[in-house]
Formats: structure tokens, sequence, C-alpha cells
């Protein structure tokens, strides 16, 4: 994202940032569900090594997505992914 905004910028063009946009998100978008998983089982067992509560991940993303809804419902807007 920091690239594609730095390239952006140096084209100073509105349209070349939106290309650029959408071309990074579609990266992302391609990583697969099973990459998906392997990252979230390695990063738990990284917490577990570091000696840390392998459950505080889950419990912070949980806090962050109702913090999230609540945010949305203030604005008014559609809760994210509900």
């Amino acid at each position: 994202a920091l690239g594609t905004a730095a390239l952006a910028a140096a084209l100073d063009s509105q349209g070349a940032s939106q290309v650029l946009d959408l071309g990074a998100e579609l990266y992302t978008k391609s990583y697969s569900r099973s990459q998906e998983s392997e990252s979230d089982h390695l990063g738990v067992r990284y917490l577990h090594k570091a000696g840390y509560d392998t459950f505080a991940m889950a419990r912070f993303l949980e806090s962050m997505g109702r913090a999230a809804a609540l945010e949305s419902r203030i604005k008014g807007q559609p809760e994210p992914f509900s």
C-alpha cells in the first residue's frame, strides 16, 4: 500500500492511484483460505512459544470487531463483516 501511494504521488494522477489501489487489493485477495489458515496456525504457535496467552489475540480481534460495529452504527452505516 505504501509503495502504491508513493508511485501514485509521483505520477500525480488520480486515475493511476485508483488503478494501483485496485491492483494492490486484487493481489491481497489472491491469498487462498489455506494460506490464511496456515498464517493463523503459525501465529498461534508463535504466541504459545513466546509464552503469550494464545486466546488473547482472538479476544483482541473480537473487541476490535465490536468497536468497528459500534462506530458504524453511530455513523449510520452498515456494520462491517455482517
